[in-house]
Formats: structure tokens, C-alpha cells, sequence
């Protein structure tokens, strides 16, 4: 611990603990203001949080169910060649994308070969590993790629 000696103030000093003074009451009003902010942030979060959840719900919903409706009657909505439907409200769109098909077996014949970079620890395939491999080594564990159907949407 360092020592102090008492010496007579002076200006210097005198401004010093001005500004310490200062800095002390400007820190309090700083911690102040900011509980403040948090409590009134947290007020405005309990009142949305409710509505908030709701639209979420009812956005995964109507989400869901477009792109149940472009599945099931996609001839109607893609002709020949099209992958897009403009509607006044915004655009359906369909890709085609290759994905690895998670076939049964798979893991056995991953272990058999020894391939462990793609097999998780607890025991299950890791599917987005695959989608690195080659054709012919997914073939040798039983899978393949197949074409799959992916729908989308934009907003105007």
C-alpha cells in the first residue's frame, strides 16, 4: 500500500476534487439513467412480447401452408420451364436442388469404412458431411442424391 502525506491544499488540488466530485456524481447519474433505460426497455418487452409471438406463430403458418399449396399444385402454378409465379401480392418460386437422401443403413457402412469424420458422436449419420462427397462414395454406403423440390417467396 502506497503512503499518503497530508499536504495543504492547493488550486491544483482544489480542482482535482472538483472534478473527481464531478465524475463521482456524473457516474451515479450515468447508472441511474441507465437502470432506468433497462427497466422501461424490459416494460416495452413484456407489453409486445405477446403480439410478437403471436405474428411469429401466424408467419410460420401462413409460411407453412404456401408452400403446401405450391407442393400440392405446382403443375397449376409452374408451367413448362417456370419456376416462378408473380402474384400482385409477391412471387412463389420452386428450385430444384440436390440433397443427400438419408437412407437407412447409411451409419452401418459409415462405421464399416471406417469413415468417423462423418459420423456425430452420438451415433447418427452426419447428413450435411455427406453433401461433400462424391457421388460414387455415397454410393458406397448406400445413398445417393436425389432432386428436391424447394419453394420459396419474395414480398413486394
Amino acid at each position: 500500500m502506497s503512503k499518503t502525506r497530508w499536504k495543504p491544499p492547493t488550486q491544483h488540488h482544489e480542482q482535482a476534487e472538483d472534478l473527481l466530485a464531478q465524475l463521482a456524481a456524473t457516474t451515479a447519474e450515468l447508472n441511474h439513467l441507465s437502470n432506468e433505460i433497462a427497466a422501461k426497455m424490459q416494460q416495452v418487452k413484456d407489453h409486445y412480447q405477446p403480439r410478437l409471438e403471436m405474428l411469429q406463430v401466424r408467419f410460420k403458418a401462413c409460411e407453412g401452408a404456401l408452400f403446401t399449396l405450391a407442393k400440392r399444385h405446382k403443375k397449376a402454378f409452374f408451367s413448362e420451364g417456370e419456376d416462378k409465379l408473380a402474384l400482385p401480392s409477391g412471387a412463389v418460386m420452386m428450385q430444384m436442388e440436390l440433397v443427400v437422401r438419408q437412407a437407412r443403413g447409411v451409419l452401418a457402412k459409415l462405421e464399416e469404412l471406417g469413415r468417423t469424420d462423418v459420423i456425430k458422436v452420438a451415433k447418427s449419420v452426419h447428413w450435411d458431411a455427406l453433401k461433400e462427397w462424391t457421388d460414387d462414395e455415397l454410393a458406397a454406403v448406400g445413398t445417393d442424391r436425389q432432386q428436391k423440390e424447394r419453394y420459396s417467396y419474395e414480398l413486394k
